[in-house]
Formats: C-alpha cells, sequence, structure tokens
C-alpha cells in the first residue's frame, strides 16, 4: 500500500509525467489501498486495475498519433497544438508555483549542504582508522616483497613463527621484541 502511495506522490509530483502515467498511477494507489482494507477494498482494487488499464491503453494510443503523425497532417496539426498549449500550461505553471518552488530549491539545496556536512564528520571519524588500517596492510606487504624467495613456503609462519619473519627481514638472528613488531 505504502509503495503504491509513493507511485502516486511521485507521478502527481512529476512535471513530465503523461496523463497515461499519471492514470495508472493513481490505479495503483486504489488497487493498493483496497487491498489492504477488508470487504470494501474489493471495489477499489477494481477501480485501480480499471485506471491501470485505461492509463496503458492512453499510453499505446499516444505512441501510436506519434507515430503516425509523420504520415498524416490532421494527426501533426493536433500535436503541435497538443504541444503549444503543454508550452503554455508550462509557462502559467511557473507562474503560479514560483514562489514556492523558489522556497523548495534554497530549502533543499540547504538540506543537502548540511546532509553532506554531517557525512563529512562520520567519515572524519571513520577515514583515521580505515589509514591505519591500510598503512598496516602496506607493512605487511611490504614484509615480505623484497624478501620473497627467502621466506619460508608456508604462509603460516608470518602467524606462528613472527621471529622468523623478523630475521628475514632484517637478518638478525637476536630475540624478537614489541618494538620490532610495531615497527
Amino acid at each position: 500500500m505504502i509503495g503504491g502511495i509513493g507511485g502516486l506522490a511521485k507521478s502527481v509530483s512529476s512535471p513530465d509525467d503523461s496523463a497515461a502515467n499519471t492514470v495508472s498511477a493513481v490505479g495503483g494507489g486504489v488497487s493498493d489501498l483496497g487491498s489492504a482494507l477488508p470487504v470494501i477494498g474489493i471495489p477499489l482494487v477494481a477501480i485501480g486495475e480499471g485506471l491501470k488499464i485505461v492509463g496503458g491503453l492512453m499510453d499505446n494510443f499516444t505512441k501510436m498519433a506519434e507515430k503516425y503523425g509523420e504520415y498524416n497532417p490532421a494527426i501533426a496539426q493536433a500535436q503541435a497544438m497538443a504541444e503549444v498549449k503543454k508550452i503554455m500550461g508550462d509557462m502559467r505553471r511557473a507562474q503560479e508555483s514560483g514562489q514556492e518552488l523558489v522556497k523548495f530549491v534554497k530549502l533543499q539545496a540547504e538540506t543537502q549542504q548540511r546532509f553532506e556536512d554531517l557525512k563529512m564528520k562520520i567519515w572524519m571519524k571513520i577515514l583515521p582508522m580505515l589509514n591505519d588500517m591500510l598503512e598496516g596492510i602496506n607493512y605487511i606487504a611490504n614484509l615480505g616483497r623484497d624478501k620473497l624467495t627467502d621466506l619460508p613456503n608456508d604462509p603460516t609462519d608470518f602467524i606462528l613463527n613472527p621471529e622468523e619473519v623478523r630475521k628475514v627481514r632484517e637478518g638478525s638472528t637476536g630475540p624478537l621484541t614489541s618494538a620490532d613488531i610495531l615497527a
């Protein structure tokens, strides 16, 4: 049900959505609402599904008019007049909604910046830890890079015999210290 209402809201708020898509979205919303209601929902589901069908038919006939408008001057003229009406309507709607859309654009930009600042604060907590992990990975990778041929064949020796790894790295035979591990 929430998905249907969301689809309806998206369609109604889309400036370029076709009437066919709006009718289909209304049908989806009505159908979803009907499926959530016991007994009285059955007629709502039927109405919603019917609206989806009408929307689909409208969309198909629009495509048909676009296709055949190339070959029939009357269809092409009707399409041109429909486009002029659309442009005039868009100009009128721009004037009617201008003040609220200006407010929306400003608020949306402010919200986006606050969201980006919040993400940056989170990133700045995570990045030092990630950088430390990457430095550790690079350190481990560099341990064996230059001395790969001198290292034991068994890769578990890195974990089980760290003194052997230090000996290979430094050519040393002395005991392993915590400073060696952290170096």
